[in-house]
């Protein structure tokens, strides 16, 4: 998996490229699964993907999923980019219905082993947990993930001023879990064990599995959360981090 802290493709991020060759490169046929909100993230991609040495991309929204279009179009890929908007459409049409359309995407992906980018808001959907909003905006809330990487949690921006305890938020919902923080300019690469860092921006840490003393903030509150015995981390580009051992490798 790949997850690319910005919403729109950035041309320094060789990550992207990565995927497209992994997806089959000039034969490769990526299928777009988008929140409905992400008109304009869409097109870029798109276009990124097309002029990376994609053959094909397809779109499908929260709108247009049904189990039918869902598994034909999956029949047809060899890489699926996830993009979402700030309601979570695209998760929520995932959920619906006993997360029924979210384990067939799941279940392909994990079967056939297609590659699956995450960009902005949809790195959230990849761990157990996603997380959106911010402190202090009612519109606060937390939604099951898709799992596809267990007890890791995802975000972006983490370098906003309310980014560390959103990202502290995110992670608190998921018992010892890891979560990482991305920047716009960097994406993460995870292979089995290892979650490497690309681009120029560095990721932040949060190792929960010592932790004690927990107190998450109410959702929507500007209230800080608490909590004792932390790992935290920063990695530097071209670094990685451990999910076993939960160290980072220079």
């Amino acid at each position: 998996a790949v997850a690319v802290g910005s919403d729109v493709p950035r041309a320094n991020l060789t990550a992207i490229t990565d995927f497209v060759k992994i997806a089959g490169g000039n034969q490769g046929r990526i299928l777009v699964l988008a929140g409905e909100r992400t008109t304009q993230g869409m097109a870029l991609w798109r276009s990124a993907l097309l002029k990376r040495g994609a053959l094909s991309v397809v779109t499908e929204t929260n709108l247009t999923l049904s189990e039918r279009v869902l598994s034909l179009a999956l029949q047809e890929a060899r890489g699926v980019l996830l993009l979402e908007d700030d309601r979570a459409s695209l998760l929520r049409a995932l959920d619906a219905n006993g997360g029924n359309l979210g384990r067939i995407l799941v279940d392909h992906l994990e079967k056939n082993d297609i590659p699956v980018l995450a960009a902005g808001n949809a790195v959230r959907l990849l761990g157990d947990r996603a997380h959106f909003g911010t402190p202090g905006d009612p519109q606060e809330f937390d939604l099951p993930g898709l799992g596809c990487l267990p007890r890791v949690v995802l975000d972006k921006r983490v370098w906003s001023q309310d980014g560390p305890e959103t990202l502290l938020r995110a992670a608190l919902a998921v018992p010892a879990s890891v979560a990482f923080g991305l920047s716009s300019d960097t994406a993460l690469v995870i292979s089995g064990p290892q979650a490497s860092v690309a681009g120029t921006g560095t990721v932040v840490v949060l190792d929960l599995q010592r932790a004690s003393g927990l107190r998450p903030a109410p959702l929507g509150s500007m209230r800080p959360s608490g909590v004792h015995g932390i790992g935290y981390s920063l990695l530097p580009p071209q670094s990685s981090y451990d999910l076993v051992s939960r160290e980072p490798r220079s």
